[in-house]
């Protein structure tokens, strides 16, 4: 299970790094773990986003790619948002038995 993502945005030489909890949610804690802005330091940007998963602006994949970053995985927002709306939209469909008698089948439309 992840824990943690890295969000990364960068204009110029300037870059921010965020830190985020994904996991499961402590009481009372917030989801922001950390954040860093950097100005022109590629061996920091790789070290705080080696082996984790990474949400990307443009500019932040840009910077993941010139400080040559060994990250977990790229999210990719866009694929997430429309699996996430599929499963939601998806009919459910379940059967059970009526007094012993037939089965019935009932289908449960689930819209956002």
């Amino acid at each position: 299970m992840i824990d943690s993502i890295a969000v990364i945005d960068a204009q110029d030489a300037t870059v921010a790094v965020w830190h985020v909890s994904v996991g499961r949610d402590a009481a009372g804690l917030s989801r922001m773990c950390g954040a860093r802005v950097l100005h022109d330091e590629q061996e920091k940007v790789e070290l705080l986003t080696r082996g984790r998963h990474v949400v990307a602006t443009a500019g932040g994949a840009k910077t993941l790619q010139s400080a040559k970053a060994t990250t977990a995985r790229m999210v990719d927002l866009t694929a997430t948002v429309n699996a996430v709306a599929a499963e939601r939209d998806r009919p459910i469909a379940n059967e059970y038995q009526v007094s012993g008698e037939q089965t019935v089948q009932w289908r449960l439309p689930i819209s956002g």
